[in-house]
């Protein structure tokens, strides 16, 4: 047991350390997958920066330029040929490659679990489900605009899809009219379809095992339109919502979607449902997140252990439950591992132009450990930028 808690002691610490930056490997691979074209310079370059100084705030940013520029260039190519990758082929590794690295830069643990699971589908190839996820996402974040480049793209795919598809027609047909529903926001249609689709699949005993997909998407759709019908549907699930985020944030995620993606009107253009989505989606990800953490302290993985923790941490520094973990886990810094923690969180505002964000997470890094001197740097710089965008009085 010592042995363990002293290499994941060692591991945790090594994590922190700023030559192990997080995505490296992921930007090395999108540059070799570039080979050749004028993007692959461009991506080198800043991966040479990041090497010298992984806290070059000027190269993280170009970071996040050149990625986008990889993934919207891909997805242009996708447009013109009219038909999907297949999922081993180049170009789709580089938009899976791509998209995890930019939601690394999201200014929002949260923006990475809202996402994931659409891009997931997509490549998949489960267009209906990824329609679903990413008109979610567009919604939740409509300053992320590389996200708004999916939905026209996923529609194409979709169609194309069904017409290279040698499923029964009437099976096509259900499909299709899923999926516009999804695109249009008509929860009804949608679930009629969904309904429909697992009735004929169990009427053919579903060889492919495809019910469970499309029963949750039923129990993530029926919600929205209960919100709507209800006359209290609106305050019925905020509430009922806000007493499963402990229990049932799994359910609360889905009640305070439907909350979200329904179309009445919320007072103070639903910021409260806002804060509870982010607090349903932390609960979510921390309970996986512990649960990966016993499971890997089980099988003695100090390596597996010293991730799951340091993105627990990253997710919520100050989450009581995480810190108690990681003081078990025989971290002889435990003050180090919450002030790199509220430094990465920092940097992901900074390269989303959020400076305030920014500031915050870097003065409670530093409140966490006055000598983190990263944080004391950036976050010097980070005012400076601020009081030079102030207007003159």
């Amino acid at each position: 047991m010592l042995a363990l808690q002293a290499a994941m002691a060692g591991l945790l610490f090594a994590a922190a350390a700023p030559a192990a930056w997080e995505g490296r490997a992921d930007v090395a691979r999108i540059a070799q997958l570039l080979e050749g074209t004028p993007r692959e310079a461009r991506m080198r370059e800043v991966l040479q920066e990041l090497d010298r100084d992984p806290d070059d705030l000027d190269a993280r940013r170009k970071l996040k330029d050149a990625v986008e520029e990889a993934f919207r260039s891909d997805l242009q190519r996708l447009r013109e040929a009219g038909r999907p990758d297949a999922p081993a082929s180049k170009g789709a590794e580089i938009r899976r490659t791509a998209y995890r690295i930019l939601l690394l830069q999201a200014p929002d643990p949260w923006v990475r679990t809202a996402c994931s699971d659409g891009y997931d589908a997509f490549e998949g190839g489960k267009y209906v489900t990824a329609a679903e996820r990413v008109i979610l996402c567009r919604k939740l974040f409509p300053d992320e605009d590389w996200l708004w480049t999916y939905t026209p793209l996923i529609r194409r795919l979709f169609r194309y899809s069904l017409t290279a598809s040698k499923a029964h027609p009437r099976r096509m047909r259900y499909y299709n009219r899923i999926a516009m529903a999804l695109f249009d926001e008509d929860w009804g249609s949608a679930l009629d379809g969904a309904e429909m689709v697992v009735n004929y699949l169990s009427s053919k005993h579903d060889p492919a095992n495809e019910i469970p997909q499309w029963e949750a998407l039923e129990r993530r759709v029926r919600p929205r339109i209960d919100v709507q019908k209800r006359p209290d549907g609106l305050a019925y699930y905020s509430e009922h919502a806000r007493t499963l985020l402990k229990s049932d944030p799994e359910k609360a995620v889905d009640e305070l979607e439907a909350v979200y993606l329904s179309h009445v009107k919320m007072p103070d253009d639903g910021k409260e449902v806002e804060r509870l989505l982010r607090e349903a989606y932390l609960q979510r990800a921390l309970r996986q997140g512990l649960r990966q953490v016993d499971e890997a302290r089980a099988a003695g993985d100090p390596a597996l252990v010293a991730r799951s923790l340091g993105e627990l941490l990253r997710r919520d520094p100050a989450n009581e439950e995480t810190l108690r973990l990681v003081q078990k886990s025989g971290s002889s810094e435990p003050a180090l591992l919450q002030a790199q923690a509220y430094y990465d969180r920092g940097l992901q505002a900074y390269v989303q132009g959020d400076l305030a964000r920014a500031s915050k997470e870097w003065r409670d890094a530093l409140a966490a450990d006055p000598g983190f001197k990263k944080a004391d740097k950036a976050l010097a710089r980070a005012t400076k930028e601020l009081s030079l965008k102030k207007p003159a009085p």
